[in-house]
């Protein structure tokens, strides 16, 4: 809000077309994450002083709820289906992964805490894997890691790579790679292994890939079929068309 300077988490209604404001909170509040039911939206504040982890329910009734605050700056990520954790980004002297359990506790438990930065922990429809972003090899890959004591580990891109996100069936992960294009990998998973197939290119895009404030600048539909991205404005209105003259003639030879 430009007059206020300050952020306010809004729903936008796609059938509708309409915006409702849901935080209204003298602070920034930003960085939305929904429950797996729709009922409940994460979200990152600096309302307490710390930036932390605050929730209120999506129907803009009741207050919002803090869920953590601990001296650092805290902003969710995602949540699992089960509505049970809540994928958590931390930085102190670097970017860390950690979890919050909805359900029984809201401490922190430390999942990914090395001297590198791991970002964006994205859950597996299944609950068994999470998709995540390191620059442990020197430069931004997408990696997955299953949880639990297995602790497998998999790199799923090779040249870079930004932001993942799952498909609803888990069968597909989607990231950007360094020369913007949005990429999409087949996965397989079951009990003994989990494999990726060929990453294909789906489009090229420049997209607003600013970090600050744990920033979400695409998200994508269930069905993988539909793409929303955070473009900036001055490129907005632009857009690419091939045209090729004379098809007929190739289809004469």
């Amino acid at each position: 809000e430009p007059r206020e300077n300050q952020w306010d988490v809004w729903i936008h209604h796609l059938d509708r077309g309409l915006s409702s404001r849901l935080t209204f909170a003298d602070a920034d509040d930003w960085r939305p994450v929904w429950s797996p039911d729709g009922k409940r939206i994460a979200f990152a504040s600096n309302r307490t002083g710390n930036v932390g982890i605050h929730e209120r329910s999506a129907s803009g009734t009741g207050d919002s709820r803090l869920i953590h605050s601990q001296g650092s700056v805290s902003v969710p990520t995602d949540w699992s289906r089960d509505g049970r954790f809540l994928s958590i980004l931390r930085f102190r002297n670097n970017w860390d992964i950690y979890f919050i359990d909805m359900v029984d506790s809201t401490d922190l438990q430390p999942v990914l805490t090395t001297p590198h930065n791991e970002q964006y922990g994205r859950f597996s429809p299944d609950g068994r894997y999470l998709a995540y972003q390191s620059d442990e090899s020197g430069r931004p890959e997408v990696y997955v890691r299953e949880l639990g004591e297995a602790g497998g580990k998999w790199q799923v891109s090779a040249d870079g790579g930004f932001t993942p996100r799952w498909r609803a069936d888990g069968k597909e992960l989607y990231f950007w790679d360094a020369d913007n294009y949005l990429v999409a990998v087949p996965v397989q998973a079951n009990d003994q292994a989990f494999k990726t197939g060929l990453p294909q290119r789906l489009f090229q895009r420049v997209v607003n890939t600013s970090t600050s404030r744990g920033r979400r600048y695409y998200d994508v539909t269930a069905a993988g079929d539909l793409f929303y991205l955070n473009v900036p404005i001055d490129v907005a209105g632009q857009a690419q068309f091939v045209v090729v003259l004379n098809w007929d003639a190739e289809l004469e030879e």
